[in-house]
This record gives C-alpha cells, structure tokens and sequence, in this order.
C-alpha cells in the first residue's frame, strides 16, 4: 500500500437496477460489463444493486422499485446508505445459511463492504485505538502485594497484624501515539472520504479530526509486520477484531493499481426475499420441515429420496396457536403489466403448496400472496380464468392469489 492522497467523492449519480444501459456513461457501462453486471439480449439492461467508486466518482443503482424522481440529494445518499446496510446483512446471512439456495458468486466486493463497515462502525464507537501501559506507582492504583511485602517495612498494628505505610500500586495507562494507531488512522481516512456514507446515511467525513494524525514510519510490508507483531499482544476481543481488520484491509488492497471499486449484487431478488423474512411478523421456519419431497423407485422396488430438490417456499407466516398460515412469495418484479409479472410456473408454485400442505395433513387455512417491492401497483389479485367464457373463474378451485406492494426500509 502506498501512502498517497486520499480525495472526497467529487461526482454523485443515482440510477435504478434495471435500468437500460443506453441511458449510462461509457465508463460506467464499461466497469458494468467487466463485472458481468449487464444483462443480455436484444434490450441489454443493469442487473445490479449496490455500488461504484470509479476515479473518485460514486455511482449508486437502487432496487428497480425506487422513485429517484421524487427524491431530493440527502434522501437518495440516505436510500443509498440503507441498501448497502441490508446487502451486508444478507451476506453476513448468506454465509451461515444451510441449504441455501442463492449463488454467492454473485454477490461483488462482499469482504470489502464487511470491512469497510466494521473499520467505520470501530472507530465511531470506540475511536482510535490505544496502548495499554502501565507503570508502577505508590499509593495510587492497583495493589501489586508482592512487591510491597519484598521491599516495604511493615509495622505491627495493635492486634499484631502487619501494616503497610507505602503500598506498591500499578496504574495503567492509555495512549494512541503509537504505529498501530497511525496504521488505523491512514486506512480510516482512506475509506472515510469514499464510504463513511454508509454507516452515517450523510455525506461528509465521519473522522476529519485523523487528518492530522502522522503517516505510519514505512508501506505495506512494514505495516502488516507492525500489526502481525502486535496481535499476540492483545487480550480484548474488540481490539483483537480491529488489528485482524486492518491486517484483511491492507491485504484486500495491497497490489492493486486499479482504484475502481464495486461492491453490491448483481442479482438482488435473493436480497429481496431475505428483507421481507426480516420485517415480517411471525415468520413460521418450519414449514419446509413437512412440506413433500421427490422419491425415486428404482427396478428392484427400492426407493431412492431427492429431497434437495423439493419445495422451499420463500416465508411462511403463522401465528402460534391459530390455524391459519400466509405463503409469501417475494418476487423482484416489475409487475406493471402482464409481461412483467409472475408467470405460469409461479402461480402453479403457490397453488401447489397449498394442495401438498393439505396432503400432509396439516388442518390449516392457507393463503398465497405475491409481495412485489413498490409502494403502489395496479394488481390486487390473480385469477384463474376459463380461455372460452370471460365470465368463469376457478375461484373455490384455486383461490384468487392476492397481490401487495411493500415499501421496505431496514434499521
């Protein structure tokens, strides 16, 4: 890592996933096409949610359903920040989920959003870090009873017990004059100018006052040899957390020429379902547990279970003690149309866990919902329908599937 000059993000642009490609800079569609992050076909659209640092210039692209047109500066850094809190909470998710279903290749720059955000979030609750030393004293701190009865003269009181004029105390001190503090305080204001907006929701530094603390005495190889040296060092976990950050950062970092940043999903309907399983009420897990699974009989009467490949549903919603359970599909679509919104296979899907719910047994009233991101909509309902008579609907067969629009805003 060479020590260099580190300027404040100088351009802001705002554009939504889906967005077509047409309507971007060159530059921008170039970075985009690196990272696979542009869709094929005869309309070539984004397919990414999340950010780009690119020549001090930032570049958000908020979830399809955002309206940018009626949002002023501070509230599209605001949305901005709010996205890229929740794309780290669904990595942190995605790495300890069993079974998961999702591809984590997509997820882009995953450890450097996860460091950067804890290198910030370090700072602004604890501040710089601090070296602890500590002196001997008397009278004044910890007593160190060892050293006292090995060089102080004690005096019998009146029971006979011995007494201690002077007491052989330890004081510990804290100071940040030190190279792990100068580490620190260089990669902070590196990644303060570029992403502090992530962790405030604001533009504008969150730690100015680092500008005049003194660069480090040598580059990368010093640097992580000062920090590697000072680990074993350590006894608390948030300090030990803080040295392994900076180790990671410089390491992520070290070697590359290229400044161009990108962080984010390229496909966000994961991230999507993940939001509303983490704002919904009684959310029911163990639906997936009974629902049925594929078996295959083999020639000689054998059966062989393919239980990996059986339903998942997205959520499921149930109250403890009442009978009734929501299905929710969340689905990343437009849906302002019918070419837009869900097609057959996804209706078949919501129907057909209702009828394997009632397979099992399980005596429950069931209702499927398709949740699309959006704060209005022009669906309130699927239907099926007969194709010879407009005026026939399969309704007690198939129940009608109702549709909502959710606005989301994670904490």
């Amino acid at each position: 890592m060479t020590v260099r000059v580190v300027r404040a993000v100088t351009k802001l642009q705002f554009y939504n996933d889906r967005q077509v490609v047409s309507e971007l800079e060159k530059s921008i569609l170039g970075e985009l096409h690196l990272r696979g992050c542009v869709s094929n076909g005869q309309n070539p659209r984004v397919s990414f949610c999340g950010l780009l640092v690119k020549d001090n210039n930032l570049t958000v692209f908020l979830p399809r359903s955002v309206d940018l047109d009626s949002m002023d500066g501070a509230e599209k850094i605001f949305s901005a920040s709010k996205l890229m809190q929740a794309v780290e909470m669904y990595g942190q998710r995605s790495k300890t989920a069993v079974n998961s279903s999702d591809d984590g290749s997509d997820f882009i720059g995953e450890s450097l959003l996860g460091l950067v955000t804890s290198l910030l979030k370090s700072y602004r609750d604890r501040g710089l870090y601090a070296r602890r030393r500590s002196t001997k004293t008397v009278n004044a701190g910890k007593p160190d009873w060892k050293a006292t009865v090995s060089s102080s003269v004690a005096f019998p009181n009146k029971t006979g017990h011995p007494v201690y004029l002077d007491i052989v105390t330890t004081k510990r001190r804290y100071y940040s004059d030190c190279e792990v503090a100068r580490i620190q305080a260089l990669v902070l204001r590196e990644i303060d100018k570029k992403y502090s907006w992530i962790v405030t929701g604001k533009l504008g530094g969150l730690a100015p006052e680092l500008d005049d603390i003194p660069l480090p005495r040598g580059e990368l190889t010093y640097m992580l040899s000062i920090l590697r040296r000072e680990l074993p060092l350590l006894y608390s976990d948030n300090d030990v957390n803080l040295v392994k950050s900076l180790i990671n950062y410089l390491q992520e970092i070290s070697g590359k020429e290229n400044t161009n940043t990108i962080v984010g999903l390229r496909k966000f309907h994961f991230a999507w379902e993940f939001m509303l399983s983490k704002v919904l009420a009684d959310v029911w897990p163990g639906i997936n547990k009974i629902l049925p699974a594929p078996a295959y009989r083999m020639p000689d009467g054998s059966i062989v279970n393919a239980f990996r490949s059986g339903m998942q549903t997205d959520t499921a919603l149930r109250r403890k003690g009442e009978r009734k359970i929501v299905i929710v599909d969340a689905k990343y679509y437009e849906a302002t149309s019918v070419i837009n919104a869900p097609g057959w296979g996804d209706i078949v899907k919501q129907f057909f866990y209702e009828k394997a719910l009632a397979a099992v047994g399980d005596p429950v009233d069931i209702t499927n919902v398709f949740v699309f991101p959006g704060k209005t909509g022009v669906f309130t309902q699927v239907h099926l329908r007969s194709k010879r008579d407009s005026n026939q609907f399969y309704d007690d067969e198939f129940p009608p599937i109702p549709v909502s629009y959710t606005h989301l805003t994670l904490p």
